[in-house]
């Protein structure tokens, strides 16, 4: 355990370190965050418009090549026995190619397969769009302090935790800012929809932003896939947990292995939030409370995010 002292400093380096470049609540650049979250808004919204499209295109070409009505409700066990081959052979690259086949036995006409192939090719425009905003997205972010105190280590050009890159921060920030207008990290997880029984239902209020929710899911798969030695031990952690109250047979067990994971993943989310609700009420200089398991119930598996990047950043200097 480290000592509280030693901790303490460590601390005020970070903040030291942050505060000498006149970091502030009425610091934060309100035009240059308002263009991030425009161009990241404008990213996701040309990324969903080409992947409904291809989507679509996709079960189109599937229909007519497997001779299934168009009509007919399509179900998992349509595509094939093996999801795998399935997201292969009806990979975005290889519909020309299935279209073509479709015109030459005569399962489209010249006329359809033309308009579908247009389609495509609207699609890949819209791809070039999104790959532009993507640009300007990561060059905006590069502009903001949260990005330097907790993603990326300016003097090293080298990555603070693993699988948090610019288009994550970007997320970050359109949903949350500078946590300006959350009290307690609380707000942020209650805003993700991380809490248990979160269920978006089409048609019926919801307690949460279902996007955010996704997009916060997005950046939990990141962290779990580059391994972050600061969040996926958490995962792995509470994952082998759930996993004995299943095989244990407890009252409060998963019902299913899926299920395990998710309540893994949600933990380390919350965790990572937690950290980055601390980085951004420090860089800002606002009021900010502990989660509440750690100042009413007393655990103590938040260990402060400040002083483990202070530490990270001394790590790379060496």
């Amino acid at each position: 355990m480290s000592h509280p002292k030693k901790e303490t400093e460590k601390v005020s380096d970070f903040m030291k370190t942050n505060q000498e470049k006149g970091v502030g609540v009425d610091h934060i650049n309100r035009l240059q965050l308002e263009l991030s979250n425009l161009a990241t808004g404008q990213y996701y919204e040309f990324q969903e418009v080409r992947k409904k499209t291809m989507s679509h295109i996709r079960n189109i070409v599937f229909r007519k090549s497997t001779g299934l009505d168009m009509r007919e409700l399509q179900k998992k066990k349509h595509k094939t026995k093996d999801e795998k081959v399935y997201e292969k052979e009806y990979a975005d690259r290889n519909l020309a190619r299935h279209i073509k086949n479709l015109e030459r036995d005569g399962v489209f006409t010249s006329a359809e397969s033309g308009y579908i192939t247009q389609m495509l090719m609207l699609s890949e425009d819209l791809q070039e769009k999104e790959h532009q905003y993507k640009k300007l997205v990561e060059d905006l972010v590069r502009k903001e302090q949260i990005y330097w105190a907790m993603a990326h280590h300016k003097d090293t050009d080298k990555s603070l935790i693993h699988g948090l890159g610019p288009i994550s921060v970007a997320m970050l920030l359109y949903y949350f800012g500078y946590c300006e207008y959350a009290t307690h990290v609380s707000s942020l997880w209650k805003f993700a929809g991380l809490f248990p029984g979160a269920k978006f239902v089409a048609g019926a209020a919801c307690s949460f932003n279902p996007r955010c929710r996704v997009s916060m899911w997005r950046i939990g798969d990141s962290l779990i896939k580059h391994s972050s030695p600061r969040y996926k031990p958490i995962y792995d952690t509470e994952k082998k947990r759930q996993i004995e109250l299943m095989e244990n047979g407890a009252e409060s067990a998963p019902s299913r292995l899926g299920h395990a994971d998710s309540r893994a993943r949600r933990k380390m989310i919350k965790h990572f939030l937690a950290d980055y609700y601390r980085v951004c009420k420090t860089l800002t200089n606002q009021p900010q409370t502990k989660p509440y398991v750690v100042d009413r119930l007393g655990h103590r598996h938040f260990d402060d995010v400040l002083v483990w990047l202070t530490a990270r950043k001394q790590a790379l200097m060496i």
